[in-house]
């Protein structure tokens, strides 16, 4: 097994662990955001989502923290003349991510 199939072995694993403790179906509706590939603040998956789930601000940003730095499937991107973050994912990580939501 190479290393990139053990990184995304790895993957798989965090975020089929992520998922399993989602019983609201927020975790998987915050994932699938991303899914239409477009770089997003946690201001606008915040508007998205608070009409549907119970949700703060800090919430969802406490989950886009975990989805980006424990899980590694998001791709951080700063805007230092708005002073904030744009989150998007992975190019190489799409069809695992469409895949396990499917399931």
């Amino acid at each position: 097994m190479t290393s990139s199939d053990q990184i995304r072995q790895k993957v798989q694993d965090r975020l089929s662990s992520y998922l399993k403790k989602d019983t609201q179906g927020l975790r998987r509706a915050v994932i699938r955001v991303f899914l239409c590939g477009e770089k997003l603040s946690i201001q606008q998956i915040y508007d998205y989502l608070k009409d549907r789930f119970k949700v703060t601000y800090h919430m969802i940003a406490g989950m886009i923290g975990i989805i980006s730095s424990r899980i590694g499937i998001l791709h951080v991107c700063r805007d230092i003349e708005i002073g904030c973050c744009f989150y998007q994912i992975k190019k190489r990580y799409i069809s695992l991510v469409s895949d396990m939501l499917a399931s």
